[in-house]
Parts: structure tokens; sequence; C-alpha cells
């Protein structure tokens, strides 16, 4: 299993593929929630709480303050509108760059 994770990520590394747009992305993730009832009433293109759900990670403000820092984000995170909206700019840009599906 190894050895296969680690042939698919050499392959990865020398066949990128492009960067997903912003309709797929968005298509993915609605697709994701309407796949499973637990996901039901999340509205991930708009709240960063429920994006973080979908991927089922912690959400409340510590968790979302530890991703403010692990994304390098400047200044320190209290949760406000602006801070949460631009977590959903930076995961969103993960999103796109990630070669895994999700």
């Amino acid at each position: 299993m190894l050895l296969k994770h680690l042939i698919l990520s050499i392959f990865a590394l020398f066949n990128p593929r492009p960067k997903k747009t912003d309709a797929e992305i968005d298509a993915k993730l609605i697709a994701k929630r309407d796949s499973d009832p637990k996901y039901a009433g999340l509205e991930p293109l708009t709240s960063i709480v429920d994006l973080l759900k979908l991927f089922d990670q912690e959400s409340g403000l510590a968790a979302r303050a530890d991703l403010w820092r692990d994304m390098g984000l400047d200044g320190e995170f209290n949760g406000e509108a602006e801070q949460n909206q631009r977590l959903m700019v930076e995961f969103r840009k993960v999103l796109a760059d990630d070669n895994r599906p999700f």
C-alpha cells in the first residue's frame, strides 16, 4: 500500500492536473454535501464553518484560529466575518491546487 501511494505521489508530481475552476469546486462541494445525509443543511459555498464540517474537520473558533496560523495568515484570528471569508478563499485555493479528488 505504501508503494502504491509513493508511485501515485511521484506520478502526480510529474503529471500535475490543472487547477480546478471555481465552478468545478462549487459543483464538487455541493455533490459531496448531497451525497451524505449527515451533511444536509450545510452551506459550504458561503460558510467556512460548514466547509470545514463537510470535510469532517473541527470548525470552532480555536480550530479556525489554528487553520489561520497554519495557512500563514497575518494577525490574530478572532472570528470576524472578514477573517472567516479570508479563510474560505485560502481553503478554496488549497482545493483548487490539490491533485486529489474530494
